[in-house]
């Protein structure tokens, strides 16, 4: 999820939205049925009907009534089902950007304008897709001269539900200012429309508006820190391995959805839930304040330098660990009140100083920041405590780890933290005797979740195609990914009306550490799922990003490179355009000697990106399996890799890292894809 979006999320609820919460947990409370409306929302003014196929159009009313769809002159007549449901075929069409009226008759008459004819892509995925253009590098500039009448935009209500929803909400999750908003309708994209919408799914559409020359449609429905089990339907996540698991988790959350244990709705009794969880499961956590306890002999404790992620010493721990350092206060702070910075964290945290507890925060975007009254300090000997439930915890920068006097704000430098911290793990997930309730009804990730209330509803419209930006959320099991992302591929494939589908893959970017010595991560392994699957499934793309992302930020502004690397994707894969639209793809090793000889496909103009004096990225590896990086250079097309440390190389590997230095393009300047020769 978007930083700024969570710190508004937090300011709003802050400020006061109390009632309008209390309603909204009501509402979720009792989602009883609801009239099912005589055309389903998704047709509105200003939508894009599909090109070239026989377009569905639904909705309900009395079983057995007659409905008559008519556009362009041609009427068709559906008979409603014994549920009411009636479904009409329109089409083929062609594509035209000329505004016409679709008109629907029967128990009621619906007119809806401004209908032109295109391709209508789904954007789905978390934070990253959900990033509006306004946050993205240079959106404001973009969104300025977005007119564009055959562009039309449509965000759907990104609502969590136990069971496949027959039409999408309005209401909590529907704004991508995260505020309640106006119905869900289709929009004509202009600079107001433009700014609230999806970077990513934006820059594409125009991409392909522009290139193809066709009206386009854009539905995004996405929601940050959801795994790809949010987005798939139960009946395709019992396929995969774990997915029963997964199951049961939706089923946990269905009861708390009926109890109303939502933190937003009912912040009380969700922390009653996770206090009985630490108790039962974590060890510092079994009395108060347990681990916070300034008592507490720490000297065995192990030291790490914060802000930092925590894998650097505990690898890829998924669970949680408890921070704790000494400190005196300066002169200056001694006797006022004050604010205790601690930066972005990843993700549930906890803090207590001398022993009490400050605050605490489900978010892992918002700077986290609690107040302290000056009676809790001592001028000495004061120790703050940091439990943090997650997979990498202090990830802020440095300038945001600090304690500043309450009437200075946030810019002020303060007592800075910064430095050696004590730390101990508790209890990971995996030794965990009981999940960990980290799902809530406000909060979309649920396994199945969003799959039934924000692509079931959609269904069976005919897209021309998907675009998938998530991954994130999944990098604890890569393994399991290259099961759930082929089978949400084949679920929406069956349930959308438009058969095998182009679904275009946005691989993870360049985040996180760069590493002395040659790695292979969870994020690594995750990239690699995606380029496998992009790979094997038929008529799947993959847009590699690995040079435009930002270590420091899992949330990179640059959206405009990934939509226009989609774009030129979707041209050449799907529209048939014949135009550059990859970098280097690996194809084969040859052995010479000491030498690893590499070829590529896309490989026109094989060349150091921005002319830079030396290919890097490229480690090898001899018969022992231990990688040390390597020499490269480019010889008539192929590289040639090497290194006195391997006599005889048995396997290369290039940009497997988290944040790679890795610069071999095309003459395109399009990048080359990481990749390995290995599989061990």
């Amino acid at each position: 999820m978007h930083t700024k979006a969570l710190t508004a999320l937090v300011l709003i609820i802050t400020l006061g939205l109390a009632a309008v919460q209390a309603a909204w947990a009501a509402e979720t409370k009792n989602l009883g049925p609801k009239p099912l409306p005589f055309v389903h929302p998704l047709f509105s003014d200003n939508m894009v009907l599909p090109r070239d196929v026989p377009a569905p159009v639904w909705g309900w009313t009395t079983p057995g009534a007659k409905v008559t769809v008519s556009i362009a002159g041609r009427n068709v007549v559906a008979t409603a089902d014994e549920n009411g449901r009636w479904l009409a075929k329109v089409g083929p069409f062609p594509a035209n950007d000329k505004g016409q009226t679709l008109t629907i008759t029967g128990t009621q008459t619906v007119t809806i304008e401004n209908v032109v004819v295109g391709d209508v892509w789904f954007c789905s995925g978390q934070s990253n897709m959900v990033m509006p253009v306004k946050d993205a590098t240079g959106g404001l500039q973009e969104a300025a001269t977005a007119d564009f009448p055959a562009i039309r935009l449509m965000s759907v209500p990104v609502w969590p539900n136990g069971d496949p929803q027959p039409v999408f909400r309005d209401g909590w999750w529907a704004s991508r200012d995260w505020g309640l908003k106006e119905t869900v309708r289709w929009q004509v994209a202009s600079p107001e429309t433009v700014k609230g919408f999806s970077a990513v799914g934006f820059f594409f559409g125009r991409h392909l508006h522009q290139n193809v020359k066709i009206p386009v449609g854009l539905i995004t429905s996405a929601a940050g820190a959801t795994g790809a089990e949010c987005w798939l339907s139960a009946e395709a996540l019992a396929t995969v391995a774990g997915g029963k698991e997964d199951l049961a988790a939706l089923a946990t959350w269905k009861e708390m959805m009926i109890e109303g244990a939502s933190y937003e709705a009912d912040p009380a009794m969700y922390n009653k839930k996770m206090a009985e969880w630490y108790v039962q499961n974590d060890p510092g956590s079994a009395t108060e304040p347990g681990w916070a306890d300034s008592a507490l002999a720490d000297a065995e404790w192990k030291t790490m330098k914060l802000p930092g992620r925590w894998q650097s010493a505990l690898g890829e721990f998924y669970g949680v660990v408890w921070f704790r350092k000494s400190f005196d206060l300066p002169e200056a702070l001694q006797g006022k009140d004050v604010v205790i910075f601690l930066g972005q964290m990843d993700h549930r945290e906890t803090t207590w100083i001398n022993g009490v507890k400050v605050g605490q925060s489900e978010s892992a975007g918002w700077i986290h920041q609690y107040r302290v009254d000056a009676k809790l300090l001592k001028p000495t000997g004061n120790l703050v405590a940091v439990r943090i439930e997650g997979r990498s915890g202090f990830r802020g920068d440095a300038a945001n780890l600090k304690i500043v006097e309450l009437s200075k704000g946030a810019s002020d430098p303060g007592f800075s933290l910064v430095g050696d911290w004590k730390y101990q793990a508790g209890v990971s997930h995996s030794k965990a005797t009981t999940k960990v309730p980290s799902v809530r009804p406000s909060h979309p990730s649920v396994p199945t979740a969003l799959f039934n209330g924000a692509v079931a509803p959609l269904t069976p419209f005919a897209i021309k195609g998907a675009i998938w930006y998530q991954g994130e959320s999944s990098v604890s099991n890569p393994g399991k990914y290259k099961q759930l992302l082929p089978a949400l591929i084949g679920d929406w494939r069956a349930r959308f009306a438009s058969g095998d589908f182009p679904f275009l893959i946005v691989q993870l970017p360049n985040f996180g550490e760069t590493h002395a010595a040659p790695s292979f991560s969870n994020w690594v392994k995750l990239r690699e799922a995606q380029a496998i699957i992009a790979r094997t499934i038929p008529n799947c793309g993959l847009a590699v990003t690995v040079d435009i992302g930002d270590p420091k930020d899992i949330h990179p502004r640059n959206k405009l490179d990934v939509g226009l690397r989609l774009g030129l994707l979707a041209r050449a894969m799907v529209y048939g355009q014949e135009i550059p639209y990859s970098g280097p793809v690996f194809n084969k090793m040859d052995i010479d000697g000491a030498n690893a000889r590499l070829s590529f496909d896309h490989a026109d103009g094989l060349a150091i990106r921005g002319g830079e004096a030396k290919l890097q990225g490229f480690a090898v590896a001899g018969g022992d399996r231990r990688f040390v990086w390597a020499e490269a250079v480019i010889e008539k097309g192929v590289v040639v890799v090497s290194s006195p440390q391997v006599a005889v190389p048995v396997a290369v590997r290039y940009a497997c890292d988290d944040s790679p230095v890795a610069n071999l393009v095309n003459k395109t300047g399009l990048p080359a894809a990481p990749f390995r020769t290995d599989n061990w």
